[in-house]
């Protein structure tokens, strides 16, 4: 897809210059990054590029979840400005002839499992599972996959349950609904009466219980790749702010795979390319550890062989 990858420059550019000063710049960098590795399991303190711990006043803290938790930085602005880099994509991927395009949006409810009790967040049961419950919609058109919205869902009944439905419906900008004939499909959680209704007077069209492969992939990535249900702050600011970052790394890399010519392109090679610099310096200390950076005296890094035998594998 062409214009992908400027796309997801542009936009991690416009990102890191809302932040206010060079080393929230620093920590937003580590926390794509760390996202972008693919482990499925990014907790501040995984970080390869930035300390994760500095000294504080009133003991020591995460310098990276200081960064979810207390520094002030635009996250509603961040969120607008992915939200219109997304629309752009889409409107320049719909065909400007023929029928109107078909989008698909996806709504599901999603449970990230978690243990104890923590007060600061609206934590509940749902067919057996202890955890934080989100309402997520995400776009589908063609190749193209858009984390659009998530609301929290409080656990308060199938009346609550239809009414955060239909209000992730009502976030889409009007522009879509005359551009695309629009197809909500939708968890069977949400296959109530109330919710079909609030469907029709919106003007979509919906279908319950459908499940595709695509659809089931993007979830299941989110979860093992990118961290989804890994965040690990106490209030409510940070589980937000995390839940904002996360998708916004699948986005980036997602754009970035479908610029790349490559097939089979990984999300840790798409990190790559989106962060040159932080990732040839975790190789370097990976190496490092393994006793194969430097290069010896003499050698360059063209000329360096990883192994120190064979004289063939390069850096």
């Amino acid at each position: 897809m062409t214009g992908a990858m400027p796309t997801a420059q542009y936009l991690l550019s416009a990102i890191l210059a809302l932040l206010p000063s060079p080393h929230l710049q620093e920590s937003l960098e580590a926390l794509l990054l760390l996202l972008l590795q693919g482990h499925g399991k990014a907790r501040p303190q995984h970080s390869q590029t930035k300390s994760p711990a500095r000294c504080f006043p009133h003991g020591k803290a995460a310098a990276l979840s200081r960064f979810f938790n207390r520094y002030a930085w635009p996250t509603r602005t961040l969120i607008r400005l992915a939200r219109r880099e997304a629309e752009r994509a889409l409107d320049r991927a719909r065909p400007r002839r023929g029928s109107k395009p078909r989008l698909l949006v996806v709504l599901d409810l999603v449970t990230l499992e978690k243990r104890g009790l923590l007060r600061a967040l609206p934590l509940s049961f749902f067919h057996g599972k202890w955890g934080l419950h989100l309402g997520v919609v995400y776009l589908v058109h063609g190749e193209l996959r858009i984390p659009w919205s998530y609301r929290v869902w409080r656990g308060k009944g199938e009346k609550s349950l239809s009414l955060l439905a239909l209000r992730l419906l009502a976030s889409l900008p009007p522009w879509m609904r005359k551009a695309f004939r629009v197809r909500v499909v939708a968890d069977t959680a949400f296959g109530t009466i109330r919710f079909l209704r609030g469907v029709r007077e919106l003007g979509l069209e919906a279908v319950v219980g459908m499940r595709r492969f695509s659809i089931e992939h993007f979830f299941k990535a989110m979860k093992s790749e990118f961290s989804l249900g890994q965040f690990g702050q106490r209030t409510a600011l940070g589980v937000h702010r995390f839940l904002v970052l996360s998708p916004l790394a699948y986005l980036l890399a997602h754009w970035v795979k479908l610029a790349s010519e490559e097939k089979g392109c990984t999300w840790w090679e798409a990190a790559r390319r989106l962060f040159p610099e932080p990732v040839a310096l975790i190789l370097s200390r990976e190496l490092s550890l393994l006793g194969l950076w430097p290069p010896p005296p003499g050698k360059g890094v063209e000329d360096a062989c990883l192994c120190g035998i064979c004289g063939r594998c390069k850096f």
